[in-house]
């Protein structure tokens, strides 16, 4: 029986990437929906798009108020382990999260003076910098298994 092909020598390999602001200063202002609302239709997002061939990636990064980083990778093969199960991925991103927010806010102190004046800057190009790396570290491992 042959091996399940690599995400690597596929070429129908699709990697989306999803940048995600959890600035709370944005959701506390808007009325319209909630994050945990909002957060309940990206994750079977998510999931949809690995289910639909099991060499998609997805790369989910957040942006806070101080920081940005990555919350969840599925390079690894982690979703075919759990056999695209929602709760589980979900759980997951969910601890990402709250570390994320965690080590947000303690870099917020000397920051909260300008960010209660309403001066809170984006951190939508650490974000995309971010996402740029990883486009450039998938299309780094194509170029060497080639």
């Amino acid at each position: 029986m042959a091996p399940a092909p690599s995400k690597l020598y596929s070429d129908d390999v699709s990697l989306v990437v999803v940048l995600l602001d959890i600035n709370p200063f944005f959701w506390g202002s808007t009325n319209s929906i909630s994050f945990a609302k909002f957060l309940n239709h990206v994750i079977p997002f998510l999931n949809s798009l690995l289910l639909i061939n099991q060499v998609n990636q997805v790369v989910l990064i957040a942006t806070g108020v101080n920081s940005c980083g990555y919350i969840y990778d599925s390079e690894g093969g982690q979703l075919g382990s759990e056999g695209g199960n929602v709760d589980a991925i979900f759980s997951e991103v969910l601890q990402k999260l709250e570390e994320f927010v965690a080590e947000d806010q303690k870099k917020i102190g000397k920051e909260e003076d300008r960010a209660i004046a309403g001066i809170v800057p984006s951190l939508l190009s650490g974000s995309l910098s971010l996402a740029l790396c990883s486009l450039r570290h998938v299309q780094m491992h194509v170029q060497q298994c080639q």
